[in-house]
């Protein structure tokens, strides 16, 4: 049998191309015009208590067009607000074709025991959420103050000799 061969040239290389873009332009995640989904960049975030905040930072992913918005809000869960950190809420925006991760900064406590709290995406306009829409903040409580109220002690070297003194 005779088997008839064609060589793979430009046309066929150019509808190859074709399909790709009109497969990409249709497919979400890489779509021409998709705004992307807003959600947080990590489940669990950590603050310690003598830094006075905790930072939670909210990002962008899969596309970057059109400007969107995210609302947000902290929720109490071992911590309590007014008395381990301040409750916030607001909104966060970014323009068409930017996908620049934003920070959340929540007052706490610099003095305070400890806890958990978490902040929650409430609503999103012009895109959708991501994966990730509530972060858990856990505070690491202060150090204990030193013994004896802080006050350094300087010990000095005992004498080895009897004939030896210690200046004071």
């Amino acid at each position: 049998m005779f088997m008839e061969r064609r060589a793979v040239g430009l046309p066929s290389l150019a509808l190859a191309g074709i399909w790709l873009l009109i497969f990409l332009g249709t497919t979400p995640g890489y779509a021409a015009g998709n705004p992307g989904a807003i959600g947080f960049s990590a489940p669990f975030y950590s603050a310690s208590a003598p830094d006075g905040v905790a930072v939670v930072v909210l990002t962008r992913t899969g596309g970057s067009s059109s400007a969107v918005s995210a609302t947000f809000a902290t929720l109490d869960a071992g911590a309590i607000a007014g008395a381990n950190y301040t409750g916030t809420t607001g909104t966060l925006s970014w323009n068409d074709g930017d996908a620049t991760p934003r920070t959340i900064m929540v007052p706490i406590s610099a003095t305070g025991t400890g806890g958990e709290f978490s902040v929650a995406l409430l609503s999103a306009t012009g895109a959708g959420f991501g994966p990730i829409i509530e972060a858990a903040v856990s505070i690491v409580p202060a150090p204990p103050p030193p013994p004896f109220g802080g006050a350094r002690c300087n010990f000095r070297k005992a004498p080895t000799r009897s004939s030896e003194v210690i200046p004071h």
